[in-house]
């Protein structure tokens, strides 16, 4: 079976270790992944990961948790690095309806939705709390390729996302909520991801995650759809590519 990550933050890892979990992951059949930022500091990072590493995809944003460090210049600073690198997705950015700033963060993810339009990228979205936040979006998300990640919220969120467009990525953290089965027997395969958001949400709390507990996510998904495992991976790699090729 083959994997892509949809959403990692290897500029996280200790930077010894990144080139050792890169070969172990591939060995392990992840091909790809996509690498996202979470604020202006750790552009740079990612951008070079992009460029040490064939495989690696990177998305440059700014994460809600981060949007007190903003400048008036950090939404032009973003736009450089989206054209620099024409490969590159939008985000992390999104909504946090636990953190400050509302109107700040609403503001940001405006016009990081605007710069991911411009320039036809996917966008990598945050959502905590914020599903009131999240109701001005929809029109503007509607014309835009985006991806709710590490999706774990009721049953008629994820109705709302799918009526609005959007695909939902799946982190572990699905399978510690109540209502995943019916919420993973009720996403089309054609609207489905998987990504790790390691080395955060590990399998136990405090635990470091890494790429090489897809396989496990994906095989546990599957048991509960009662679907292929093969088939159903085969799928979900084709999405994930897709969303890096722009063949969405």
């Amino acid at each position: 079976m083959k994997f892509i990550d949809t959403h990692i933050h290897l500029q996280d890892f200790n930077a010894n270790y990144t080139p050792q979990l890169i070969k172990k992951s591939v060995e392990a059949g992840i091909e790809g992944f996509i690498c996202v930022s979470t604020s202006e500091k750790d552009w740079a990072n990612v951008a070079k990961l992009s460029e040490e590493y064939e495989k690696i995809t990177p998305a440059f944003g700014l994460h809600p948790w981060y949007v007190a460090e903003a400048k008036e210049d950090t939404i032009s600073k973003l736009e450089t690095y989206l054209q620099q690198y024409p490969k590159s997705l939008t985000g992390e950015c999104g909504l946090d309806g636990l953190k400050p700033e509302r109107e700040k963060q609403e503001k940001l993810f405006a016009a990081q939705i605007e710069l991911a339009q411009k320039y036809k990228r996917p966008i990598l979205i945050h959502t905590v709390k914020s599903g009131g936040m999240l109701e001005k979006f929809w029109l503007k998300l509607k014309k835009s390729v985006y991806v709710i990640h590490s999706f774990s919220g009721s049953l008629e969120q994820a109705r709302q996302i799918l009526q609005n467009g959007g695909y939902i990525s799946f982190s572990l953290s699905i399978l510690r909520n109540k209502e995943r089965e019916k919420i993973l027997n009720f996403i089309p395969r054609d609207k489905l991801l998987l990504e790790t958001d390691s080395p955060y949400q590990g399998l136990s709390k405090g635990a470091q995650n890494t790429p090489l507990n897809l396989p496990y996510l994906l095989q546990e998904i599957a048991k509960i759809r009662q679907e292929n495992a093969e088939d159903l991976a085969q799928t979900i790699y084709q999405n994930s590519q897709g969303l890096i090729n722009g063949t969405y």
